[in-house]
């Protein structure tokens, strides 16, 4: 057999194990913003308003970031958060749902927000939009997923998950809000 060849043939599976491995750790890696990251600056857009950061600065916040076809995975947790709390009430948490538009085009993405603002009407509830798409990119959203995630009052990633919550996380995740609720402010980096 020619040397030539059998290098091929020995390097292959090589080549092929690190494109898997790289494929693996990029999926594991999609979605960035981990606890005790600091919330990163960001500006939705609703029908009639528009939420940055800089207005829920000092507040609990759960922020919800869905596509259409994802936004009832977790449609337990959501309402198990809109039973205890409004979204207008300002002891409450900050209620961020937004749904994201930037992945269509043109007159598509026009569509979206028209269907988000009336999913809103509907819901009772401001749902926002990333049209620009900074807000998937600066989070480090994992895509096609239910993305949640818990901020503090300080400004700190306490909670962040993609994919489905199960019973038993939703049920963590409700007391994690409680507990961050009931903790006084304090800037970021000072210890208790």
């Amino acid at each position: 057999m020619n040397s030539r060849y059998r290098q091929y043939q020995h390097a292959g599976p090589g080549i092929i194990g690190a494109a898997a491995l790289f494929f693996l750790l990029s999926q594991t890696a999609a979605f960035a913003l981990q606890p005790g990251d600091t919330l990163p600056p960001f500006t939705v857009q609703a029908e009639k308003s528009s939420l940055s950061s800089k207005d829920i600065a000092g507040r609990v916040a759960v922020i919800s970031y869905e596509t259409k076809g994802t936004a009832e995975v977790n449609r337990p947790f959501k309402r198990a958060v809109l039973q205890r709390w409004r979204q207008s009430d300002s002891a409450s948490p900050a209620i961020v749902p937004v749904i994201n538009c930037f992945s269509f085009f043109g007159f598509a993405r026009s569509i979206c927000a028209n269907r988000v603002a009336a999913a809103s009407k509907k819901e009772k509830l401001i749902i926002y939009t990333d049209s620009d798409g900074a807000m998937f990119r600066d989070f480090k959203i994992a895509d096609d997923q239910s993305n949640i995630i818990i901020i503090d009052k300080k400004g700190l990633v306490r909670f962040a998950h993609a994919g489905r919550l199960d019973d038993a996380g939703v049920q963590a995740a409700v007391q994690l809000i409680v507990g961050l609720l009931q903790e006084k402010a304090q800037p970021a980096g000072l210890n208790r």
